[in-house]
């Protein structure tokens, strides 16, 4: 990139931070997405204990979480690839 941006941009620590930057939200993704999975996982059982609990007028209804979790896992393998190119981008240069 060429101009003053391209020499701001070009500076290690620019590129070291970005690159720290983009691995600590992966981190905090991550475990974000993992704490959601287990309060919905616990929500619906649940919501299952409630239902089993009820007389025998109960509907035959049960709740189970769907593919969306495993979806969401597949989803961060694939954002996982750019941030360990961007870290070894890194220590090369560094290493040069």
């Amino acid at each position: 990139m060429p101009g003053k941006f391209g020499a701001v941009f070009a500076q290690p620590a620019v590129q070291r931070t970005s690159a720290l930057l983009g691995f600590f939200s992966f981190m905090i993704g991550l475990t974000t997405f993992l704490i959601l999975h287990i309060w919905f996982s616990k929500s619906v059982r649940d919501f299952n204990a409630m239902i089993l609990a009820q007389d025998a007028q109960r509907p035959k209804l049960i709740a189970e979480t769907g593919n969306a979790f495993t979806m969401g896992w597949v989803a961060y393998s694939f954002l996982a690839v750019p941030i360990v190119i961007s870290l070894t981008k890194l220590n090369v240069k560094a290493a040069a």
